[in-house]
């Protein structure tokens, strides 16, 4: 049988029991931008590409805000990826104006992984085409990195990457895992943008990536002047 006869719909399992459509939308993420993010306890740094469509379109914007303590990065499709920072969003408002308090990463990184789950269990639906890449404090301020994928799976992470040509950022986390604990923000900084380097074939430049920090300060994404100041000292 061909393989296209198992992917018409999202419930349709072939016969090695593979669910075709949640690979096809885990490959969108394996090409998209790269993100990177690594941190300790006490602060965390997000970093992503920007990609042009084309020579004459804008940049896209690849890190957002959640709120002042938190925030997400995506890789793969970036309209799926605006509609979860819709539901990150609107999730920490709903904290805030329920409970009166600011809400956890973990929490918004459940409610992520359970509507990209959802959505695999309904033959009229399709799986999220995008990657994320959340960080947060917190209910003891501790710095947090959750990464979860279309299939609904979530995992809390030291550091991580995730898109395109993603393994050799991983590779570099790997033989530096020893440094983060006593790292401090501009050592992670630095350390990110080595990473994210590590991924990119035509060198990296201010105007091409993003740069977030969170950790004694609130959550905040990093001009490019600031990235190019780094930059100087790889």
């Amino acid at each position: 049988m061909f393989r296209n006869q198992y992917d018409q719909d999202m419930l349709t399992w072939s016969p090695q029991g593979r669910l075709h459509q949640v690979e096809y939308a885990m490959e969108a993420v394996k090409q998209g931008s790269t993100v990177v993010a690594c941190g300790n306890t006490k602060n965390v740094v997000l970093a992503a590409l920007k990609r042009k469509q084309s020579q004459l379109s804008s940049v896209q914007e690849k890190i957002f805000a959640i709120n002042s303590q938190g925030g997400v990065a995506i890789s793969g499709l970036s309209t799926d990826g605006a509609r979860l920072v819709k539901l990150l969003r609107d999730e920490s408002v709903r904290e805030e104006f329920v409970y009166d308090r600011a809400t956890t990463p973990s929490r918004l990184a459940i409610a992520v992984s359970d509507a990209s789950q959802l959505t695999t269990q309904r033959s009229s639906s399709r799986p999220f085409g995008v990657g994320l890449v959340l960080v947060g404090k917190s209910a003891n301020a501790e710095c947090q990195i959750f990464q979860t994928c279309p299939s609904g799976i979530l995992c809390q992470m030291r550091c991580t990457a995730i898109g395109a040509r993603a393994q050799s950022a991983r590779t570099f986390f790997e033989r530096h895992i020893e440094d983060l604990s006593n790292a401090n923000l501009d050592e992670l900084i630095t350390m990110v943008l080595k990473a994210l380097s590590e991924t990119c074939l035509d060198g990296l430049s201010a105007d091409g990536c993003e740069v977030a920090t969170l950790g004694e300060n609130p959550f905040a994404i990093k001009s490019t002047v600031e990235i190019e100041e780094f930059l100087k000292l790889l």
